[in-house]
């Protein structure tokens, strides 16, 4: 039997029956910031500047208040009063999402390094045709169970393996649907080994296609059905600039064009449509960093330790799921 079988993933049990109270991510004391934690090197290790982080947080706050629900403005009040003296450190915050890669990623990059040595390192990101996730569910995702049945797997599969990783949520046009997935940074097994041991759990499958633009397009020549590859992996020769990636937690997602020959190719990454975006947003809301990340055998620094806030939560009536 499966680990998510036992978990109960892909049944009912992993997505709440009813929309429940939305619980949004507030640190139980004030916090400074990782920034001024001592993390002054490795500025690279991010994709965003100040300015960047600035300019998508007044972006993120506009989505959020164009919105009719409670919930929405309440989540773009967090956001505004984040400041360097008291970081809201909630993982829909675009400056504190850079602040958190300034720490986390050179804890990451240090163990991948030092593991990498005698080992071979290898990439993967795997996801089932269950993370599909129709709009207006996505606030019914349990990540603790996701977290769970992964960790689950990894003790079980690698158990002297070190996993470094995070589940990311992004939404896919051409679906019509999120999609749950997982990236991780696994030390101690070659790429062909990863997949084969998990061929079984995430088997490669077919989606259909919802995008009327690819539909509609002359040159089109594929199925409607379009396949996906669950488990992707392979070996990296430089961890340091993989940091960044499992820190990035950005919600731009990436079009799907169709090319010459009349295959899908990969386009341009844009902002999700502001219902979508609101929607993600608010699922990140209700999460720190750490939440989303995986973690076996790795041991951070005191300082890196301390983007792991103690929980507190403002419960408020969620109407925006029907």
């Amino acid at each position: 039997m499966l680990d998510d079988d036992l978990l109960g993933f892909g049944s009912p049990s992993l997505f709440a029956s009813q929309p429940t109270t939305t619980k949004l991510f507030r640190p139980r004391r004030r916090s400074m910031g990782w920034r001024q934690m001592g993390r002054m090197e490795a500025t690279r290790m991010h994709e965003w500047s100040a300015d960047d982080a600035d300019r998508e947080q007044r972006l993120r706050v506009k989505d959020l208040r164009a919105s009719a629900n409670p919930v929405h403005h309440e989540l773009a009040r967090i956001l505004e009063e984040c400041r360097p003296s008291s970081r809201c450190m909630n993982a829909a915050c675009a400056i504190c999402s850079r602040e958190f890669g300034m720490v986390v990623g050179p804890q990451i990059a240090a163990h991948c390094d030092r593991w990498s040595a005698t080992a071979t390192t290898t990439f993967g990101t795997i996801f089932r045709r269950a993370w599909l996730v129709k709009p207006g569910r996505l606030d019914r995702i349990n990540i603790s169970r996701l977290k769970a049945m992964l960790t689950r797997q990894f003790a079980r599969r690698f158990n002297k393996c070190l996993v470094m990783g995070t589940i990311e949520v992004v939404w896919r046009p051409e679906f019509r649907r999120f999609l749950v997935h997982a990236h991780f940074v696994l030390v101690g097994a070659p790429p062909e080994a990863v997949s084969e041991n998990l061929k079984d759990t995430y088997p490669s499958f077919r989606a259909k296609l919802r995008d009327r633009r690819i539909l509609a397009h002359p040159k089109y020549r594929r199925h409607p059905r379009h396949k996906l590859r669950a488990r992707k992996m392979r070996d990296i020769p430089d961890v340091a600039g993989l940091a960044g990636y499992f820190t990035k937690f950005s919600t731009a997602m990436k079009e799907k064009l169709v090319g010459r020959d009349g295959r899908l190719q990969p386009g341009a990454t844009k902002r999700p449509p502001t219902d979508i975006h609101v929607e993600l947003l608010a699922f990140l809301g209700r999460h720190c960093h750490s939440e989303l990340m995986l973690w076996r055998h790795v041991r951070l620094s005191p300082k890196a330790q301390l983007f792991m806030p103690v929980r507190s939560y403002d419960t408020v009536a969620s109407n925006f799921c029907d």
